[in-house]
């Protein structure tokens, strides 16, 4: 059944791995990693997310509060991971916890 997102938290091994842009997807009917990356217009984006030390040695995480409205009915979540504008978009982004958290 379709779920309505809240929020998500994601965590990445350091700071200076942590993507700097996140955006997320709702149902989308098809999408490659060129459209995720501005191609499309995203559902909702993070821009500079306020990431914080998850108490796990280096990793650090943040808690996204996603526009509650955007995802009642949710069946698909494509998300993608990436550097803003202007950064050093070759530069690696890690994540190595992703949470959703949402109702039935």
């Amino acid at each position: 059944p379709p779920v309505k997102l809240q929020e998500l938290w994601v965590e990445s091994p350091d700071s200076s791995s942590a993507p700097s842009r996140i955006r997320l997807f709702a149902n989308p009917p098809s999408l490659n990693v060129d459209d995720a990356a501005g191609g499309v217009a995203a559902t909702q984006e993070f821009l500079a997310p306020a990431w914080a030390p998850s108490g796990r040695g280096t990793a650090v995480a943040v808690v996204l509060k996603v526009n509650f409205l955007k995802f009642q009915n949710l069946g698909n979540l494509a998300v993608y991971f990436g550097r803003a504008e202007g950064e050093d978009e070759e530069a690696a982004v890690s994540v190595q916890g992703f949470r959703l958290c949402g109702k039935v």
